[in-house]
């Protein structure tokens, strides 16, 4: 799960460093905001299945994920 959010982040285009920490589900995030944008981020984590803080990701593809990355969603 951790890779796969990483990997997500860090394969769009200014991103230059991207961490999850399992235990508190923050993400730090290094970008340049010339090449994208705080909106584009938790839109591709979205994407992926997980919801944001800004961004709710569709039931579709939140079961898409594995049953251990799944979450209790609100």
């Amino acid at each position: 799960c951790k890779t796969l959010i990483e990997k997500t982040v860090k394969s769009i285009d200014g991103v230059k460093r991207a961490r999850w920490n399992v235990v508190n589900g923050k993400m730090k995030v290094k970008f340049n905001p010339e090449k994208t944008a705080v909106e584009q981020i938790h839109k591709a984590i979205a994407v992926v299945g997980y919801d944001t803080e800004l961004l709710k990701a569709t039931d579709e593809s939140y079961n898409k994920l594995h049953y251990c990355c799944k979450y209790e969603r609100k």
